[in-house]
C-alpha cells in the first residue's frame, strides 16, 4: 500500500501545471526598467525643472496658455526702471561696483578770502559845488581812475540807476568791472561824510562772475561797490573765462575815492554829460 500511495501522489503531481516562472521574470524586468526610468527623470528632469524655476524667479513671466513644453516661448524679459540723473543711489550689499550707478561728489568750493581796512579819503571843501550824480558822471570818473590803456566799452544800468560797467583789456584777455553807488539810511541825525572809508575786500577763487568784490562805506551811509569779473557773458549760453584785470588793492583805492556819491562835483556831472551823452544800456 505504501507503493500504491507513492504512485498516486506522483501521478497527481505530474498532472499539475508548472509554476509561471516566465511571467515572474517578465514582471521583474519591467519593474526594473521602470525604476531606472524614474531615476533618470529625477536626475535630468529634476535639474531642468530647477532651471525653469530659476528663470521664473529671476524675472521671466510664464504665459497662462503655455504648458511646460512651451516655457521658453512664454518667458518675457524683466524691465528695469531707469534711475533719474542727479538722484543719489546707495550701493546695495553684494553688488559689484559697476552694477549700481553712483552720484558724483559735489564740487568743492573754496571759501572767500576777505579782509577789511580803513582808507583816508579826505573831504570836500565848502566852496565846491555839488550836483545830483548821473551815470555819465560816474563813467567819466571811472575812466580817470582805471588804467587808461585797459579801459573801454562803457555801459550803464537801465532806469537811471547809479551803476556803470567798463570792459577791461590789458593784453591778456577781456575782463569787466562794475561800480554801483548807493546810500543807506543812518541817523537821525545824519552824520557828516567823514574822512575815513571802511573798505572790505573779498576774493572768490571759484566764482569768475565776481572774482573780486570791494565795498567802501562812509559814516553818512554812502556806499560804493566795485566788482571785478574774470569771465564774460557769451550771448546767454554760458561764460567765457578771462584773467583778472584789476588788482584788489587798486580796486580798494578806486572804491574809496571821495568823489563818489549820490551827489558829485558839478564839474564831473557837466563834463560827463558832454563826453558821454548817449551811453549804451546793459541788461539786468
Amino acid at each position: 500500500m505504501g507503493e500504491d500511495l507513492r504512485g498516486l501522489l506522483r501521478a497527481d503531481l505530474d498532472a499539475e501545471r508548472p509554476p509561471p516562472l516566465g511571467d515572474l521574470v517578465d514582471v521583474a524586468m519591467r519593474d526594473g526598467r521602470r525604476v531606472r526610468r524614474r531615476r533618470r527623470l529625477m536626475g535630468g528632469g529634476g535639474a531642468a525643472a530647477v532651471g525653469v524655476l530659476a528663470l521664473v524667479v529671476g524675472g521671466g513671466v510664464l504665459s497662462g496658455a503655455d504648458e511646460l513644453g512651451g516655457v521658453a516661448a512664454g518667458l518675457a524679459p524683466a524691465v528695469t526702471a531707469p534711475v533719474p540723473s542727479g538722484v543719489p543711489v546707495t550701493r546695495a550689499a553684494g553688488k559689484s561696483p559697476g552694477s549700481v550707478p553712483i552720484s558724483p561728489p559735489p564740487p568743492s568750493v573754496s571759501p572767500a578770502r576777505t579782509r577789511t581796512l580803513a582808507i583816508s579819503s579826505g573831504t570836500y571843501g565848502p566852496a565846491e559845488k555839488r550836483k545830483k550824480a548821473t551815470s555819465a558822471a560816474m563813467v567819466y570818473l571811472l575812466s580817470q581812475l582805471l588804467p587808461s590803456a585797459a579801459t573801454g566799452d562803457y555801459s550803464v544800468a537801465p532806469g537811471g540807476e547809479l551803476r556803470v560797467r567798463a570792459m577791461l583789456n590789458n593784453g591778456l584777455g577781456p575782463g569787466m568791472v562794475s561800480v554801483e553807488v548807493t546810500r543807506i539810511g543812518v541817523g537821525p541825525p545824519v552824520p557828516k561824510r567823514g574822512q575815513v572809508a571802511k573798505v572790505s575786500i573779498a576774493e572768490f577763487p571759484d566764482d569768475c562772475r565776481r572774482d573780486t568784490s570791494v565795498v567802501a562805506g562812509w559814516p553818512d551811509g554812502t556806499q560804493v561797490r566795485l566788482d571785478v569779473a574774470a569771465c564774460l557773458p557769451d550771448g546767454g549760453t554760458g561764460r567765457v573765462p578771462a584773467p583778472p584785470m584789476l588788482d584788489p588793492d587798486i580796486g580798494a583805492k578806486i572804491a574809496a575815492d571821495p568823489r563818489w556819491g549820490t551827489e558829485m562835483d558839478a564839474s564831473l556831472v557837466d563834463v560827463g554829460g558832454k563826453r558821454y551823452p548817449d551811453l549804451p544800456v546793459f541788461a539786468g
